[in-house]
């Protein structure tokens, strides 16, 4: 990760990730943020290694989805949904 950064192969655009980065230091032959969380780091260590690797190069592709997804991007698990209201009709009938 420190040779693409030094070599402008990778652009760091969030200061947060920055700000992590100034406090990571080594102790005891383990890397880790100086009295600051070091999530960002850590996730950007494991981006670069996999980026720079074959580890994952047979098995593993980046696909767009083929449907557009809604404002959340968690409510899409199904591809056609199906819409069954009917329950809500009974639970209403219910009441009368």
């Amino acid at each position: 990760m420190k040779k693409l950064l030094e070599d402008s192969d990778l652009k760091l655009r969030d200061m947060e990730t920055v700000d992590q980065l100034s406090t990571f230091i080594e102790k005891d032959g383990k890397f880790m943020g100086r009295e600051t969380p070091d999530d960002l780091v850590t996730g950007l260590y494991w981006g670069t290694y996999f980026s720079t690797t074959d580890v994952m190069e047979d098995s593993f592709e980046i696909k767009r989805p083929d449907i557009d997804d809604d404002v959340w991007g968690v409510l899409t698990d199904q591809i056609n949904p199906v819409e069954d209201w009917s329950w809500l009709k009974k639970t209403s009938d219910m009441r009368d």
